[in-house]
C-alpha cells in the first residue's frame, strides 16, 4: 500500500460494474455520423491526451463513476495527440453553449388562528370550545435565465413562460382568510345545539 492510495481511491467499496464500450474517434467523417445519431440519442465525445496526468486521472474517474447503459448513450474516445486535426475540427463544428437559471419563489402567507367558546350566560360557565384557524398562502414560481435557451434542461423550460406576479396586499389576504373564517365558524353553529 502506497502513500497516496487513499488520496486516489475512492472510500466506497462498490466498483462500477458497467464497462464503456469506446468507439473509436478517427476520421472527420464520424463527425458528421455522430450529428446525425446526435439528434435521436445522446452522443459523447471523450478528448483525450495520453500524456497529460489530468487528463488520464479525468478519464479514470469518468470511467469509475459512469453509469449510463450503453443503449442509452454512444461514447467516442479521441486519442488527442495522434489526431490534433480532429480535435481542431470538433472544436470548430461543436460549440460549449451555457446558461445559468435563476429560479424564484414567491411566497406570502397569513395564518388567523382563534378559538370559539360557547358560554352559558345564565351562569356564565363555559359549555364547549372549538379551535379555529384559516389560511391564505400565495405561492408563485417562475425562472428567467442568462446565456444560451439551448443549454437549459427542458424541465425547466415551463418555468421561463412565467413572470414575477404582484404580491397580494396584506388586506386581501386576510380578507380571503376571513371569509374562510366564516365558513367554519357557520359550520360548527348550525352542528352544534347546545340547550
Amino acid at each position: 500500500m502506497g502513500l497516496f492510495d487513499n488520496l486516489f481511491k475512492s472510500t466506497d467499496k462498490s466498483e462500477n460494474t458497467l464497462k464503456i464500450n469506446w468507439l473509436a474517434l478517427t476520421d472527420s467523417e464520424q463527425l458528421e455520423e455522430i450529428i446525425k445519431i446526435s439528434i435521436a440519442k445522446p452522443v459523447l465525445i471523450f478528448k483525450h491526451s495520453t500524456r497529460c496526468g489530468t487528463s488520464r486521472m479525468a478519464l479514470k474517474n469518468f470511467e469509475s463513476d459512469y453509469d449510463i447503459p450503453a443503449t442509452e448513450i454512444d461514447m467516442y474516445f479521441l486519442d488527442l495527440l495522434n489526431y490534433r486535426a480532429l480535435s481542431n475540427d470538433i472544436s470548430e463544428k461543436f460549440k460549449t453553449i451555457r446558461s445559468t437559471l435563476y429560479q424564484n419563489t414567491q411566497y406570502k402567507s397569513v395564518q388567523i388562528i382563534g378559538q370559539l367558546t360557547y358560554f352559558d350566560i345564565i351562569t356564565n360557565q363555559l359549555i364547549k370550545s372549538f379551535p379555529i384557524e384559516s389560511g391564505y398562502k400565495f405561492e408563485h414560481n417562475y425562472a428567467t435565465y442568462s446565456g444560451d435557451k439551448n443549454a437549459l434542461d427542458q424541465n425547466y423550460l415551463d418555468l421561463l413562460k412565467y413572470k414575477s406576479l404582484p404580491f397580494p396586499s396584506n388586506e386581501q389576504m386576510i380578507y380571503d382568510s376571513g371569509e374562510d373564517l366564516k365558513q367554519k365558524i357557520k359550520y360548527i353553529i348550525t352542528n352544534n345545539q347546545f340547550r
